[in-house]
């Protein structure tokens, strides 16, 4: 629960993938944010403490499609097959923003659309409303709307089960 962007991307080609990794590297960390793990086809990046990990992993669609069971990847790029040849690689994945506040849902939101400018095919589904709009305000809106929810939510949990055996994420 809290605000999250879902995001899916594909890239041409192996090189394409090489070069859009090293350059949202520099971006990242110009940004400050945390590289946990980088290589040629993935980068890893804590954004804030608070923050899930932004998870930038490229596989071709070919190993993609084909893997055993759930698989987020596979089942949200799904919607793209038509357009996506087993030789292109491809990148889906979401990273929930709630905790780290504004700022640096913001500054996630701004480096998915470097990689979505550097890719042939993407999509990104900011629930804030931020990528789309870039309006500030409507984004701070939702995060107090968000925040609100969540905070009513951990009350009617601790009036169930006792404050101390409910944690919210407000709460941290």
């Amino acid at each position: 629960m809290g605000i999250t962007i879902h995001y899916g991307f594909m890239a041409i080609n192996r090189d394409a993938v090489i070069k859009l990794i090293a350059e949202i590297k520099g971006i990242a960390e110009k940004c400050g944010m945390k590289i946990v793990q980088a290589d040629e086809m993935m980068l890893n990046i804590l954004p804030h403490p608070k923050c899930e990990t932004l998870l930038i992993d490229f596989i071709k669609w070919k190993e993609a499609k084909n893997r055993e069971g759930f698989d987020y990847c596979k089942e949200t790029m799904m919607d793209f097959q038509k357009v996506i040849s087993d030789e292109n690689y491809v990148c889906s994945n979401c990273t929930k923003t709630q905790y780290a506040g504004i700022k640096t849902h913001i500054l996630v939101a701004e480096l998915l659309r470097k990689v979505a400018q550097q890719c042939t095919l993407a999509y990104v589904y900011d629930e804030a409303g931020y990528y789309e709009t870039r309006n500030i305000e409507k984004t701070a809106k939702n995060f107090d709307s968000s925040s609100e929810m969540i905070c009513k939510l951990g009350e009617q949990l601790k009036e169930m089960y006792g404050a101390d055996n409910v944690i919210c994420g407000e709460d941290l």
